[in-house]
Parts: structure tokens; sequence; C-alpha cells
């Protein structure tokens, strides 16, 4: 599940009124959750394994498509997949993540 975060979207603003964006968002899950090490390892692991892989799609700049007038920048990890919360059945984690781009100033005629 995708969450957005609450946050001013413009970092910058340029004389021509383009400027610099940011895009904070949460990816969200509820897994199954057990006292056993085991299974909170494997949860761990898939949230490290995919940090890994947004910072190597960043690096390569593989980045997400945008609207016309606008041009992805960034993809980076703001925290690490950690847990939330917890019962006796279910954890709830949470990776957060900000998408920095690029829009054009607004076209007038």
């Amino acid at each position: 599940m995708l969450e957005t975060g609450i946050t001013s979207p413009v970092l910058e603003t340029y004389i021509d009124g383009s400027s610099v964006r940011q895009y904070q968002f949460n990816f969200n899950s509820r897994e199954a959750y057990s006292m056993d090490r085991i299974m909170a390892i494997q949860a761990e692991s898939f949230y490290e394994d995919f940090c890994n892989w947004v910072e190597e799609q960043n690096a390569a700049g593989n980045l997400p498509d945008m609207p016309e007038g606008c041009e992805a920048q960034a993809l980076t990890i703001l925290a690490p997949g950690f847990m939330l919360d917890a019962t006796m059945e279910n954890a709830f984690y949470q990776v957060q993540l900000q998408l920095q781009y690029f829009k054009e100033a607004p076209k007038y005629e």
C-alpha cells in the first residue's frame, strides 16, 4: 500500500517559475507476525533488499515516468523498512521514500 507523506512539495523555486519539488510517500505492508525470530528476519530482509533495489535504480537513473513538464531527478530512501506496529498476529512495516523532480514553469499564452 502506498500512502502520501505530509510535507510541502516545493523545495526550490527559480525566477522563471520552474521549481524543484518533492513527493514523499510511504510503502506500507502488513505481514503475518510471530515471535519466531526466523519469520522476523525474513520480513526485515525483504525491506533491506527493497531499499537496496531502490538505491540501485536511482543510481542507474531508472526513475519513474512523470507527466509532461516534469522530470524525475532522484528517488531516495528517507527511512528504511521498520516495524511500525505489531499485534499478536500482524506486523505493520513501513519504508519512507522521497521522489525529487523538476517542474517546468507554467506557460501562459
